[in-house]
């Protein structure tokens, strides 16, 4: 399942950071901010533009591996392109740690709207992380992991 993202509404860094951590945080906070705006507007296609294309890609879910490689989200994304007709993606408070040039630990929390085609919504919220690696194009998320919340049980 993929859930989703939102623009980002801010990052914050305590002291002062080498440039090259400033740039990173900077074009990771751009990638998601374009993540959520791409989804609402293209809907679940979008998010090919970011999955990495390594074979070292993977996506989990809840602490499961949902796709264990690229072609595996590419097969699903088509599919779930059939029936949803919109994303809406919202991040919460952006958190950017650089891990070595070009290469990023990426978390947020998260709300998202699925609508299907006949006009359906569902709701989901949670948290994310991923790890995001700048490539010849800009910044794709190298691997990622949603937490969902769950209501509890009565």
């Amino acid at each position: 399942m993929i859930a989703g993202f939102f623009a980002c509404v801010g990052c914050s860094r305590s002291g002062a950071a080498p440039a090259s951590s400033e740039s990173t945080v900077q074009g990771v906070s751009s990638m998601a901010a374009a993540i959520s705006r791409d989804l609402h507007s293209e809907g679940p296609n979008a998010w090919l533009r970011y999955f990495g294309r390594s074979p070292g890609f993977f996506m989990a879910s809840d602490g499961r591996l949902a796709f264990p490689n690229n072609d595996s989200a590419t097969v699903f994304v088509h599919a779930l392109a059939t029936s949803m007709k919109r994303i809406e993606l919202h991040w919460g408070q952006l958190r950017v740690d650089s891990l070595a040039p070009g290469v990023a630990q990426m978390a947020a929390p998260f709300d998202e709207v699925l609508v299907d085609t006949a006009g359906h919504e569902a709701k989901f919220s949670g948290y994310f992380t991923g790890v995001a690696q700048r490539g010849d194009s800009g910044w794709v998320l190298r691997n990622a992991h949603w937490s969902l919340i769950h209501p509890a049980a009565p």
